[in-house]
């Protein structure tokens, strides 16, 4: 059972646009560097693994969480079930009242077609009200499923913007709350997927659903089960929502049944990560399963797929196997190129640090190769992660690649002494930076003995934008400042 339900609340993609890139930045603002900085202080302090039926769990000092919240859809949320009707008109009134049936129904059919076409929220939120007294459940499901993409396309630029989005949504939540229980398998999940998507609280409508989602899951496809965990598994991540581990447990044991091979490489992966958000481990046996059949599986892995397995094997402390890790680690230098933005870069070496495993050096030179390249795309917590994980790898790239992303994190800190739009640009920067990664960088660069070019200055630079900040620091965070 879900539990401590609260009210129907919007907080979703009516305060913050809602690209993926943006979920990215909001998870790795609250979780990543929890982990970090307390093994940053004690580098040590991770202990020996255990081994539990084929299982290697790692125990680690502190809670597990790191930078990567993969915003994916293991389900197909366009999905549309338009129900037709086709009868002949005749001359009596039975037929006059099948021929209105008909005719109701192409009217029914032709606003599906609309709410899959509305060009923008305005028009689609008009479509809504003006057909409420209309609507079925087919209905708010198309128009939830198309608010989510104009958000994704679009988001929200200004408060009337927000407002008009948040409207639309407590339109359709309202209409679906009493239409749940008809809702098929499918429609079910979907309709959980769009709602977590668009980062939208309605505790009445999410406690029907997961209620309702119990009769459904003997039926469940591996996909719609990956779905379904992983829209309740968001919702626990950004807003505490309780979930039921039997429940989580009865979602793993059909997924298994229906089969691990019907899953393709990116449901897999989103299973493991959904387990990792809801800070579930699963049963041994299931895990020493679910393990030998990707492993297996892994040459067909993207890049995504590869950094949300390890983000999230690290983040359960579950140690996968060393030639699990290795064949991970074959695919990832396959596809290299595809590890396309700083999040993906962080949490696979962030991963490998936690799990203590070393990769070759000729790896760590390929991948740090494109970690250069994608430098710009890195934000300052993804290079404090980055820093962080390649000293506790006992890995020091060459001067230049240092130095090259020194500067970098440098300008991503607000390290700037600029004068005018590029200063006050420089000091919006460091107001964003979370105290850890000034903690986290620092102490990278005194493990790896790297000192940044003109020493003196870079200091003064980093002093600058973090006095002001001082007393707002943890203490945990001073302590490694000063340490460093």
């Amino acid at each position: 059972m879900i539990c401590s339900v609260r009210s129907r609340r919007c907080v979703a993609c009516c305060c913050s646009k809602l690209t993926v890139q943006s979920l990215h930045r909001r998870h790795s603002q609250h979780q990543p560097l929890t982990l970090i900085s307390q093994v940053s202080q004690s580098p040590s302090t991770a202990s020996s693994a255990s081994s539990t039926s084929g299982v290697s769990v790692c125990h680690l000092t502190g809670p597990v969480a790191g930078p990567t919240a993969h915003s994916s859809a293991t389900t197909d949320y366009s999905d549309v079930i338009v129900n037709g009707a086709n009868g002949v008109a005749h001359a009596d009134e039975s037929s006059t009242q099948l021929g209105w049936s008909c005719v109701d129904s192409l009217q029914q059919d032709s606003l599906l077609t609309q709410l899959q076409q509305a060009g923008n929220v305005n028009n689609l939120r008009n479509l809504v009200a003006m057909s409420r007294t209309t609507l079925q459940q087919q209905h708010y499901r198309v128009a939830l499923s198309r608010l989510g993409a104009l958000v994704e396309d679009e988001p929200p630029s200004s408060g009337i913007e927000r407002q008009h989005v948040q409207a639309l949504l407590e339109l359709l939540t309202a209409g679906l709350m009493p239409l749940v229980s008809q809702l098929g398998t499918q429609q079910l999940v979907s309709t959980a997927c769009s709602l977590a998507k668009l980062h939208y609280y309605d505790g009445p409508l999410l406690k029907e659903v997961f209620e309702e989602s119990w009769r459904h899951v003997p039926n469940m496809k591996p996909w719609q089960a990956a779905g379904m965990l992983w829209a309740f598994a968001r919702y626990h991540f950004e807003f505490k929502l309780p979930v039921s581990p039997d429940w989580t447990d009865a979602l793993l044991q059909q997924l298994q049944h229906a089969g691990f091979s019907e899953c393709s490489p990116s449901t897999l992966s989103q299973t493991i990560y959904a387990c990792a958000m809801l800070q579930h481990r699963p049963a041994d046996a299931w895990m020493s399963a679910y393990l030998a059949h990707t492993q297996l599986r892994l040459p067909e892995y993207g890049a995504r797929d590869i950094s949300t397995s390890l983000w999230s094997l690290a983040t359960l402390q579950l140690e996968p196997g060393r030639e699990w890790v290795d064949a991970a680690l074959a695919r990832s230098e396959q596809v290299v190129r595809s590890f396309s933005n700083g999040t993906m870069l962080a949490s696979t070496l962030w991963a490998l640090a936690v799990l203590k495993h070393q990769p070759p050096a000729s790896w760590m030179t390929h991948f740090l190769w494109q970690v250069q390249r994608m430098l710009k795309a890195c934000d300052a917590q993804n290079l404090s992660n980055i820093a962080w994980a390649l000293a506790t790898l006992q890995y020091r790239p060459d001067n230049k690649w240092m130095q090259q992303f020194l500067r970098c994190a440098g300008q991503r800190m607000g390290m700037s002494t600029a004068p005018g739009q590029a200063g006050r640009a420089a000091s919006q920067q460091a107001s964003a930076c979370a105290p850890q990664a000034y903690a986290n960088l620092l102490w990278a660069l005194a493990k790896l003995q790297v000192r940044p070019t003109r020493l003196r200055s870079w200091l003064r630079a980093l002093c600058g934008v973090t006095m002001p900040r001082l007393l707002h620091f943890p203490a945990r965070d001073l302590t490694s400042v000063v340490w460093s």
